[in-house]
């Protein structure tokens, strides 16, 4: 009581909690958990300080007046006890939280159950190529077809529900085009390398599936207008928060592996800029960025030890976080490492694509793509579902 008298009346429990939350680089979200006990923590706090204040007191009388007798065995006895008992409850309060939170994470199948909010004609799934042909807008027309590539596991951008349907922010997006071309939706489902050699090869008329803008990229393929603005930022494991962010982080003395889903991304400037961030003010950290297939290599067990976060977009790192709860998304970089989302377009027809970009520009002035963003990144409700 004496040693937590003093701490517990001049700032409080949660004043001690949410230091300690940025000492460890851990999101001031858990601080919530405090909030829901509050009352009876607030309570606990006032009375242990009271307590621990009165004892203060009476030993500082007993001093003063030559009352202090040492009894060592005595205090060893109850120190020994009072240790036992903070244990016990300690231990004790672990297995009742861990029996209590088992099998009760449920964001993962609020994630999974959402569907398509926009109407039309599901969109159809093609696992075999197309055969090649011409792409543009008349022959898009006449065979009454959009051909769409979607980049499989590309969470919330492009990836199959608990129903294995394919939903997400670009598939809406896919729908509503398809509707205002007045063709039936067909979607195939690849990698993006994959993808990009049917889009090339005239089998494909766009690929869609949170794409971003690069001048790797550009030089490829065709590229609409952005839709989508970006923020780059770290997933990483729960264990590995503390060692690439804090309040009095220091540049990791080991060099830092970053897996890049998007091969097209890295580039030396981008490696600089990472390691300026998550460096300190003397010293840059030592950064590698190393290509991966999917993000499923990153979060295997395998993955987890090879590497010690993914970088991705932060509304797409949000929903992965969401799926493997024992990692964390971190955003070290702010706003400083920005992105922008395209389609890539097949051909070299100039019509589709001032169709394509005319019809993005309206798209975005009238508020559709932001209310794709509020329904797959922010999981709000659509205001349609709501009438």
């Amino acid at each position: 009581m004496l040693l937590s008298a003093i701490p517990a009346t001049v700032s409080g429990i949660k004043a001690v909690v949410r230091q300690e939350l940025l000492n460890l680089g851990l999101p001031m979200d858990l601080q919530q958990l405090v909030y829901i006990n509050g009352e009876w923590l607030y309570r606990f706090e006032k009375v242990l300080g009271l307590e621990g204040l009165v004892v203060l007191a009476l030993l500082v009388y007993a001093l003063g007046v030559g009352a202090w007798r040492t009894q060592p065995l005595r205090a060893l006895a109850g120190l020994a006890g009072a240790s036992a008992l903070t244990l016990g409850l300690g231990w004790g309060s672990r297995i009742s939280l861990a029996a209590a939170l088992n099998d009760s994470y449920h964001n993962d199948d609020r994630l999974l159950a959402l569907s398509t909010i926009r109407t039309g004609q599901s969109p159809q799934v093609r696992w075999r190529p197309w055969p090649a042909e011409p792409v543009n807008l008349q022959a898009i027309q006449n065979r009454g077809v959009l051909r769409a590539g979607l980049q499989s596991d590309a969470v919330p951008w492009a990836f199959n529900n608990a129903n294995r349907d394919p939903v997400g922010f670009d598939v809406d997006l896919l729908k509503s085009l398809a509707k205002n071309l007045g063709v039936r939706l067909v979607l195939r489902q690849a990698t993006l390398k994959q993808l990009e050699a049917e889009l090339g090869q005239g089998q494909l008329d766009l690929v869609a599936g949170g794409i971003q803008n690069t001048p790797n990229r550009a030089i490829r393929h065709e590229l609409s207008r952005s839709y989508q603005s970006l923020n780059l930022a770290l997933v990483v494991a729960d264990a590995k928060v503390r060692q690439l962010q804090g309040d009095e982080r220091k540049a990791p003395a080991q060099p830092i592996t970053l897996a890049v889903e998007d091969e097209s991304l890295i580039s030396h400037g981008l490696e600089a800029q990472i390691a300026k961030n998550l460096g300190d003010a003397h010293q840059r950290a030592n950064v590698n960025l190393m290509p991966i297939d999917s993000s499923a290599v990153f979060f295997s067990a395998e993955g987890q030890r090879r590497f010690d976060g993914l970088l991705v977009p932060a509304e797409e790192g949000s929903a992965l976080a969401v799926l493997h709860p024992r990692t964390t998304l971190i955003t070290p970089f702010g706003r400083e490492l920005s992105s922008e989302l395209v389609l890539l377009v097949g051909g070299r027809d100039a019509g589709f694509r001032r169709y394509l970009n005319g019809w993005l520009s309206r798209e975005i002035s009238l508020g559709r793509i932001q209310e794709l963003f509020n329904y797959w990144i922010l999981l709000k409700s659509s205001p349609s579902r709501r009438r």
